[in-house]
C-alpha cells in the first residue's frame, strides 16, 4: 500500500535513496503501474492473519484533541475516489491500453483473487517438517501500520468524520490535500515505526508463522540482506538438516 501511494520514497539509506530507490519507483506515479497490475506483487498486500486494522488516520480537530481513526480497508480497494485509496486511478495506466487489462478496476480485482489466495492458504494445517527465520528488531523499522497523519488542527468548518473529506491532490511521495467543506488541509503518510527487517514487520507478519519445526527470531540484518547474513546462511544448513533427518530417519 505504501508504495502504491509514495513509491519508495523515504526508504532507504543515502546510496539506496541515490540510486536503487529512482530505478525501482521513487514516487507511486512510477511504481504504482508495475505493482498495480503484477499479480504477484498485490500478493504481498496485507490480508489474513495479518488482519485489517493496519490502515489508519490521526489528525488534531478544533478542540486540539489528538484523533485517530482505523480506515476501510475493502473502501480503500473498491473506491476510486476516497482519498485512502490503494492507489490514483490516473497512475495505473500510463500506457493508455484497454481498460479490461489496465485500470483501477482491474487492480481491486486482482486484490480481491491475491486476499482470497490469502484465505486459502491462512486455512491450511501448520507447515510440517519446516522452520522458519525473521526479523524483530527496533533499528530497522518497518510499517506495521501504516497511518495518514495530520499535524495541524483541521479547521472547525471541516467534516469530524474523515472518512468524508475529499481527496484535492497528491504528489504521489506520501503527502495529499483533502477538502472538507470550504477548507483544504495536507495529510502525510507517517514514517516506519515497528520493529522488523525494513519491509516485514515482525508483529504483524513473522511472529504470526506456524511451523512444527524451529522458528528464529532474529536481528541485525535488512530484509532483501537476509541470504548474506551469517545467522541465516547458519539456520537454513541446520534446517535442511533437521528437515532431512526427519524424511530419512
Amino acid at each position: 500500500y505504501k508504495r502504491m501511494r509514495a513509491g519508495m520514497a523515504g526508504e532507504g539509506g543515502f546510496f539506496t535513496g541515490w540510486l536503487i530507490n529512482p530505478i525501482l519507483g521513487d514516487t507511486a506515479r512510477t511504481m504504482a503501474p508495475v505493482v498495480a497490475n503484477a499479480s504477484g506483487p498485490l500478493e504481498l498486500f496485507p490480508a489474513g492473519a495479518y488482519g485489517d486494522d493496519w490502515l489508519r488516520v490521526r489528525w488534531i480537530d478544533a478542540q486540539g484533541r489528538e484523533q485517530l481513526k482505523v480506515l476501510d480497508v475493502q473502501r480503500a480497494i473498491s473506491d476510486p475516489d476516497c482519498w485512502w485509496r490503494v492507489v490514483n486511478p490516473e497512475w495505473v495506466n500510463p500506457a493508455d491500453q484497454l481498460p479490461e487489462f489496465a485500470s483501477f478496476d482491474v487492480t481491486a480485482k486482482r486484490l480481491g483473487d491475491a486476499r482470497m489466495f490469502h484465505e486459502q492458504v491462512q486455512g491450511l494445517p501448520k507447515l510440517g517438517n519446516s522452520h522458519a527465520t525473521y526479523v524483530n528488531d527496533p533499528k530497522r523499522p518497518t510499517w506495521g501500520n501504516v497511518t495518514w497523519t495530520c499535524d495541524k488542527p483541521i479547521p472547525a468548518s471541516a467534516d469530524p468524520d474523515p472518512c468524508n473529506w475529499i481527496p484535492v491532490s497528491d504528489d504521489a511521495k506520501g503527502s495529499i490535500r483533502v477538502r472538507s467543506g470550504d477548507a483544504e488541509f495536507e495529510l502525510k503518510l507517517e514514517r516506519p515505526s515497528d520493529a522488523g527487517d525494513g519491509t516485514v514487520p515482525a508483529e504483524r507478519s513473522g511472529a504470526k508463522v506456524q511451523v512444527q519445526g524451529q522458528l528464529w527470531e532474529q536481528t541485525g540484518y535488512e530484509h532483501q540482506e537476509s541470504y548474506q547474513t551469517d545467522k541465516v546462511l547458519s539456520t537454513t544448513l541446520y534446517a535442511m538438516v533437521r528437515m532431512d533427518q526427519k524424511r530419512h530417519p
